[in-house]
């Protein structure tokens, strides 16, 4: 398969919840679907980016006015934007115990530890000192 005959999926972050910057970005990734993906955000893709209305740095366009317009007017034809932000921290793994670094103030050694080891009292260094919590 030639690259010309690729195709080409477009996927939009689920972070995304406001339509009219879902609407923003679409246009934009379109944009690289008919440049055939070839040229990233060069002067080629800002060719076309700025034909159909695209404004701003083209790695984060923006609808300019006009097309702004045109897509209010496309959204108004449309049901809402069925979606939410998608949290993905909901199922996020909460961190585990923090490790605290010690070091010896004679010679340097680094060491980390929990908070329960410091408060119950600092080791000491292989080289004989008594080690030091930075916090």
């Amino acid at each position: 398969m030639t690259r010309e005959q690729w195709l080409h999926e477009v996927f939009i972050s689920p972070a995304l919840d406001d339509k009219h910057r879902v609407a923003d970005v679409l246009v934009h990734e379109l944009c690289h679907a008919v440049d055939n993906c070839r040229n990233g955000h060069g002067p080629i893709f800002r060719g076309i980016a700025t034909a159909v209305g695209l404004e701003g740095p083209m790695t984060a366009t923006i609808a300019g006015s006009q097309l702004r317009e045109r897509l209010n007017a496309l959204m108004s034809e449309l049901p809402d934007y069925p979606h939410r932000t998608l949290d993905v921290r909901v199922n996020a793994k909460k961190q585990g115990t923090r490790l605290l670094k010690i070091v010896c103030p004679g010679c340097g050694y680094t060491a980390r530890t929990t908070r329960q080891w410091i408060d119950r009292g600092l080791p000491t260094c292989p080289c004989g000192t008594l080690m030091a919590s930075n916090d």
